[in-house]
């Protein structure tokens, strides 16, 4: 079993950790314990036994040192690898309990100058298992795509996702307003994407282009949203959805500013990342990230023109 709490990328960047156990143990069974909403993911990733969900009362005496926490639950388990912050070891106590050979501990938070799927993946390497491939992939199928284009309706081209974890991450709205107005004026479809955490963002962008051809997929589940971001060129910021874009295959342009790509960026083929001057995405140029776009659109035989030039 794997336990695995965070959000959307926390669960992504640990996929080449996760998908490396199936090739080291071909004949057992591999189960995941993780929030609710992420969890799925795993589905379009690797062949898994069962999901299960951090938030299920049937859980929560394992995170107590109550009487019978340790129960027999884990007791099935040759190695579970936790990466819970568990700094008074009580997950860990409970689970050892019921008599799990293998418990191996994952770092809970990032830290230090490698990149964050290597972190993830060392106790793994130290336990003998071989990581060597650091591009989580999510396999999506030409039916999950094309329903997922029939929900929305329309076509999408570009996705965009204008918010993340961080105001401070995050390309001013008036910029993302100069870029799709630009790419709206050459007649390209935009999907604008984003949940909860990007409510702000996509209000005013709304409001901005509410008379434009504009699709919107809000508040989506995250395996759906896969299948969407699939066949787009996908710009986005450090965040979650950028990962699942680069998991999915979409040709990602990915604008970061404070913070490190080396650590924190996808290290999928198709992820390309535009870094900001002095880690200030205020000093980010429009015209650098459209011409990133152009690049992206002359790869797969489109070219659109600016003023009829």
């Amino acid at each position: 079993m794997v336990v695995r709490g965070g959000a959307i990328g926390d669960f992504i960047l640990a996929l080449p950790a996760i998908c490396s156990l199936p090739d080291a143990f071909p004949e057992a069974e591999l189960d995941i314990l993780a929030n609710r909403q992420v969890a799925p993911i795993a589905l379009d990733a690797l062949k898994i036994g069962n999901l299960f969900f951090l938030d299920d009362p049937a859980f929560a005496k394992f995170f107590t040192r109550e009487e019978g926490a340790s129960g027999d639950y884990f007791e099935r388990y040759d190695l579970v690898l936790s990466y819970l912050h568990d700094p008074e070891k009580v997950f860990e106590e409970n689970v050892r309990s019921a008599g799990v050979e293998h418990f191996l501990i994952g770092p809970d938070k990032i830290a230090g100058e490698s990149h964050a799927s290597e972190q993830l993946a060392q106790p793994l390497r130290e336990f003998g298992v071989q990581v060597t491939d650091f591009a989580p992939r999510l396999k999506i199928g030409e039916t999950e795509r094309r329903r997922a284009q029939d929900r929305l309706g329309t076509t999408s081209l570009i996705a965009i996702h204008p918010g993340s974890g961080s105001a401070r991450k995050n390309w001013p709205i008036a910029s993302w307003t100069c870029l799709i107005s630009d790419l709206l004026d050459r007649g390209l479809p935009i999907t604008l994407v984003g949940g909860e955490a990007d409510r702000t963002q996509i209000a005013a962008l709304r409001d901005q282009f509410q008379n434009e051809a504009l699709s919107f997929a809000i508040d989506w589940q995250l395996r759906d949203l896969a299948a969407l971001l699939a066949d787009t060129i996908f710009i986005g910021h450090d965040s979650g959805i950028s990962h699942l874009a680069a998991a999915s295959d979409a040709r990602s342009l990915l604008l970061f500013g404070p913070t490190d790509p080396g650590i924190w960026a996808p290290r999928n083929d198709n992820a390309r990342v535009l870094r900001a001057p002095e880690g200030d995405l205020n000093q980010l140029p429009v015209a650098t990230v459209r011409d990133a776009i152009d690049q992206e659109l002359m790869r797969i035989g489109i070219r659109t023109y600016r003023n009829g030039v």
